[in-house]
């Protein structure tokens, strides 16, 4: 795979793009997203993400992008800036300052922001993952 990234930035990628909160790139582990990075980086590339969540679990999809971006030595940016969820608004005052305090500690983290008032996105976003690899859920009887 780090061949691949090489190879295609050698032929005018810009880096590495990941969306994490579909399948199957929602199956990607973080040390494999830091080698793909690292290497889209060493070409003079960039991370582009669109995190694994935006809800419930905004903060520490946001962390994973820092790590990776300090990681591997490659820029990051974020996809569509928001928080999903009137339960997780009072998230983003803290996502804001996550970002601020990475920026201020060297890391090079920028995001664009979703404007609408609205979003939409396939079902397949909102789904377990369980549900998606064709598992049945541990304790459950499907």
């Amino acid at each position: 795979m780090r061949g691949l990234v090489h190879r295609a930035m050698e032929e005018g990628a810009l880096g590495l793009t990941t969306a994490l909160i579909y399948a199957p790139a929602s199956y990607a582990k973080t040390p494999e997203l830091i080698a793909l990075a690292r290497e889209s980086a060493r070409c003079g590339g960039m991370y582009t993400v669109h995190m694994r969540s935006e809800g419930d679990r905004v903060e520490a999809a946001l962390q994973e992008t820092i790590d990776i971006a300090d990681a591997s030595g490659a820029p990051a940016e974020i996809y569509h800036l928001k928080i999903a969820g009137k339960d997780n608004w009072d998230k983003l005052d803290r996502v804001i300052a996550m970002i601020e305090k990475a920026r201020a500690t060297g890391t090079r983290i920028s995001a664009d922001m979703y404007t609408y008032t609205a979003g939409a996105t396939g079902l397949d976003a909102a789904m377990p993952l369980w549900v998606q690899d064709g598992a049945s859920r541990p304790g459950s009887n499907v």
